[in-house]
């Protein structure tokens, strides 16, 4: 009976060791608009990061909070961020003088100088929300008879200074400035008309906010509205490339934020979300002869001319990721931008995709089960509309607007809120994102990403927000001494310092070698979910995320991790990871493997050296551990 315990458990361990294929390129068959609960995409191909490119592309937004500009900056720069995300915005620019107002010019300088001083890269936004979208005048009024809602006149203290059409209501339902603009202007009896039903009742002795424009929302492509909006655009664009040029300082451009909040003023509707049937708009915003479109058109031509270099990203898709065809994009941009996010709990099937159309399934059929990933949810198929799309070789090296010769993939907003992964308390917070970061970061960059800013610096009253630098950070006024930088820093920032540290000497590289992996997962077998007979299921085998660098002609990385889809909640217990890599010079070469989250070395074991590749079993958890590899003569 014993031997047959004995066989039987020595069956199953040579099982368990047997090595399959790390890549899957079926893990792509997933047709439009199809998803899918048990396909990862980031699995069907690999690809070795030039280590010197992903450190150029670790970033973060970032948002003066109180304390030193450049303090804070040191921080984040020693920590490995090497280039920053910072919005200049359209509201804060003069065109009557054509520069910005004197506070802002001053802040913008301020960042470009410390940039300039401690190697940074900013990005620099541009955007007009629709809070404060451009120049204005403002003023306080007070209502001098009721008006129920509905109404479509006001009866005010005073007009003065107001004109029909560019001047309006302000913060009726939102913070959105001219929410309500004048159709009319009576002088005399000072009643305006509403340019649409008031959304509340106001009474009489009301305060309200009045402002006028200095442009109109958004307007057709042609009309003279769109031409002085844009002409004013484009003076706007070249002063912040003006400014970063006198200051010595290489900036990139970000034209807009995001579709998803504040872009009344730029947006699909334009002068229409505040005047409904004012204009009538023949072609999509976003696509040639669109005023969004030919705003960044303007903005890209004006940039390569006068600044030659300067890179300029498109950002009205970050949220919507395939409303512009790449090859549709303004001629000479350079890349585009993604706000991926989906950090929070994932729950299922509750947040299914289509549920009412069950065909858009794969399996035909959503499991019950809740995930929360560090990368968030758009490396998955859980929706149609994964950045694997984009981000698959075949496809990113391929497809570019034209006049464009290198075509740029930018995650411009990542980040985690405790709370909506359900975890509370400063201590568990600082926690969770220290488990993120690195994470988050790594993953990315080597899955196709070429810049990644994680949203934001912070630093948070308590660390439950989305910061990453502590709270104390505010009472630093200089830099600190090097050898006291370590009490500054959160502990997703240390890690995060001492993980990039394993990539430190890093050489441009013009060819990176493609390895063939193979591994086993030779821990307990787990699923994330149950599904029915019969059909595929998704195991934590599944998620082994193996994610190469190569430091130079003789160097490589590995980042290497489980992807836990609970980290947030539970920490994995070491298990062992089995890993075959080619072409390696492996008779010679030296090995070693780093914990940068306990910052302490990891001892892995080598089963087999061979001619062209080794095998070796790895300690492996939730968070990225990186195994070096030097070749040796």
């Amino acid at each position: 009976m014993r031997k047959a315990i004995i066989a039987v458990a020595l069956l199953h361990a040579a099982f368990a060791a047997e090595l399959a294929p790390y890549v899957d390129p079926s893990q792509l068959d997933v047709p439009w608009p199809k998803h899918s609960h048990v396909k990862m995409p980031w699995r069907a191909f690999l690809e070795t990061k030039p280590a010197a490119e992903m450190l150029e592309g670790v970033g973060i937004v970032y948002q003066q909070r109180g304390g030193s500009m450049l303090a804070n900056l040191t921080l984040l720069r020693r920590s490995g961020f090497r280039c920053l995300r910072w919005e200049q915005p359209f509201g804060a620019y003069d065109p009557d003088t054509g520069h910005f107002r004197p506070d802002a010019e001053k802040r913008y300088r301020e960042l470009l100088r410390c940039c300039r001083s401690l190697g940074i890269t900013p990005l620099v936004l541009l955007n007009a929300h629709h809070g404060y979208p451009c120049k204005l005048k403002s003023w306080r009024r007070r209502v001098m008879a009721d008006a129920p809602k509905g109404a479509r006149s006001l009866v005010l203290d005073s007009v003065e200074g107001l004109r029909p059409v560019y001047s309006g209501l302000s913060n009726l339902t939102a913070y959105w400035a001219g929410e309500v603009l004048f159709t009319s202007i009576d002088p005399k009896t000072h009643t305006v008309g509403l340019s649409k039903p008031l959304p509340k009742p106001l009474k009489k002795g009301d305060k309200v906010i009045c402002v006028d424009f200095r442009y109109l929302p958004a307007h057709p492509v042609g009309t003279p509205e769109f031409e002085d909006l844009a002409k004013g655009w484009v003076e706007y664009a070249r002063e912040v490339c003006r400014l970063a040029k006198e200051e010595g300082v290489r900036i990139e451009l970000e034209v807009w934020n995001e579709l998803s909040f504040g872009s009344n003023f730029m947006g699909g509707r334009g002068i229409n979300a505040y005047w409904p049937g004012r204009v009538k708009f023949t072609h999509d915003f976003l696509r040639p002869g669109g005023h969004a479109w030919e705003i960044a058109r303007r903005t890209v031509q004006m940039a390569k001319k006068e600044f030659p270099g300067t890179r300029v990203i498109w950002g009205f898709s970050n949220t919507t990721f395939f409303h512009t065809p790449i090859e549709q994009l303004p001629p000479g941009i350079d890349g585009q931008s993604y706000h991926p996010y989906g950090t929070a709990w994932r729950v299922l099937p509750k947040q299914e995709q289509a549920p009412n159309q069950p065909w858009r399934c794969l399996e035909g059929f959503c499991p019950t089960y809740r995930i929360c990933f560090a990368e968030g949810w758009a490396h998955t198929f859980i929706q149609c509309e994964t950045l694997m799309h984009l981000l698959r070789p075949d496809k990113r090296l391929a497809r570019k607007p034209e006049g464009t010769k290198r075509f740029y993939h930018y995650i411009t907003e990542h980040g985690i809120l405790p709370r909506e992964a359900g975890v509370h308390g400063d201590q568990a917070a600082l926690k969770l994102k220290k488990k993120f970061l690195l994470r988050s970061v790594l993953f990315w960059l080597d899955k196709g990403i070429d810049r990644i800013f994680i949203f934001v610096s912070g630093p948070d009253k308590n660390n439950e927000g989305m910061g990453m630098l502590l709270a104390k950070c505010r009472e630093l006024r200089t830099p600190p001494p090097e050898d006291q930088l370590d009490r500054w820093l959160s502990p997703a920032l240390l890690a995060l310092r001492r993980g990039l540290r394993s990539f430190e000497g890093a050489k441009p590289i013009a060819q990176t070698r493609a390895f063939d992996l193979k591994y086993a997962w030779l821990g307990p077998e787990r699923k994330v979910f149950e599904m029915p007979p019969g059909k595929p299921t998704l195991r934590y085998r599944d998620l082994v995320a193996v994610l190469p660098f190569q430091l130079d002609e003789r160097r490589f990385a590995f980042a290497y991790y489980l992807m836990s889809p609970n980290y947030n909640v539970e920490d994995m217990p070491e298990a062992t990871c089995r890993l075959s890599i080619a072409p390696l010079h492996a008779e010679r070469a030296t090995l070693t493997c780093y914990d940068p989250l306990a910052d302490r070395e990891v001892e892995v074991k080598v089963i087999e050296r061979r001619g062209d590749g080794l095998v070796v079993d790895l300690p492996t958890v939730d968070t990225p551990r990186l195994l070096t590899i030097e070749e040796r003569d």
